[in-house]
């Protein structure tokens, strides 16, 4: 089953680098609402983002792995006969909520947000006035 041996070796490789690479991102984009200097709807924008990030790895950590856990130990014999909706869908479910999560943490976090001309510090900015 190739599935099965697909997600045993993407098991072993990447989850730790992922874990951390998700961890930095968390901690930075924290550190990143708090300066000062942002105006308040940008500050709060970018701790959702935190949020976002902060939520994906409780997704993966509470739901994910415990499928992973289960499937590492598995051969393609020993599969339940349900195992695409016990395992497989419902671990391809968790993870494009992962993927909501991440997609929309960029968009949260981007400082020129909100649009129509407002930058870092609520001002409107030259190029907006003048509508170049």
């Amino acid at each position: 089953m190739v599935w099965l041996a697909v997600q045993q070796t993407l098991f072993t490789f990447f989850g730790r680098t992922l874990g951390t690479i998700e961890s930095v991102a968390f901690l930075t984009t924290l550190v990143l609402a708090f300066l000062p200097g942002h105006n308040p709807v940008i500050a709060a924008l970018i701790a959702f983002a935190a949020l976002c990030l902060a939520a994906m790895p409780l997704i993966w950590g509470l739901l994910i792995n415990p499928i992973n856990k289960r499937v590492m130990h598995l051969t393609a014999n020993e599969l339940p006969d349900d195992w695409q909706t016990t395992l497989r869908d419902r671990r391809e479910y968790l993870h494009a909520i992962r993927a909501v999560l991440a997609f929309g943490k960029p968009l949260c976090a981007n400082p020129r947000l909100p649009a129509h001309g407002i930058g870092r510090t609520g001002a409107m900015t030259m190029h907006s006035r003048h509508g170049y």
